[in-house]
């Protein structure tokens, strides 16, 4: 697929992606309870996700694909905060391997976003450390880099590129919705 569909990617998403941005860096006003609503917010989405990939062909052909899923990170974290996991709100399954692509990619590029956020927890939030599982994530391991060397050995004509900025489309359209049904402020932790 090469750079021409990660440019594809970012341009065709470049407006829900910075939309994305501002509305849950939001949190970091509201503390701890802010953060725990970040977890939250999160926790409506990524399970469902990675769970219609996990149901498609994308598994079979990344190869890494259990290491990369972070459910779980994200019930840990909420856990260490005292907050259950909430209810994922329903997300399809890809239909077609490029939406899947366009899927993960969306995903995978929430890493890049997740280690500024880190970083911003450890120096404003220091009593939330203990809930960053989630953030830390695949960090080591340099998961968005092999995402981006995996992507480029996929063929892929036109049609398949409009396909895949179709999947990271509709994730990004997932994050905005449960912050569209978000109270103003979050509930005290």
């Amino acid at each position: 697929m090469s750079d021409d569909l990660r440019c594809m990617l970012r341009e065709g998403t470049r407006d829900l992606h910075q939309a994305l941005d501002r509305r849950m860096g939001e949190f970091m006003k509201w503390g701890e309870a802010g953060y725990g609503r970040f977890l939250e917010d999160h926790a409506r989405v990524l399970p469902a996700v990675e769970s219609a990939l996990s149901r498609s062909q994308l598994p079979g052909a990344l190869g890494d694909w259990p290491s990369r899923t972070r459910t779980e990170s994200l019930r840990l974290d909420l856990a260490s905060l005292g907050r259950a996991m909430p209810d994922a709100a329903p997300f399809q399954e890809p239909a077609s391997f490029h939406v899947g692509v366009g899927m993960l990619y969306t995903l995978e590029g929430s890493r890049l976003g997740g280690a500024w956020l880190l970083r911003e927890v450890e120096r404003r939030l220091p009593t939330c450390t203990r809930a960053t599982r989630f953030l830390k994530h695949g960090l080591a391991e340099r998961h968005w880099t092999g995402f981006l060397r995996w992507m480029e050995e996929i063929p892929a004509d036109p049609r398949d590129r409009d396909h895949a900025v179709e999947g990271a489309r509709a994730v990004f359209q997932a994050y905005l919705a449960v912050l569209d049904r978000r109270l103003p402020s979050p509930a005290a932790c």
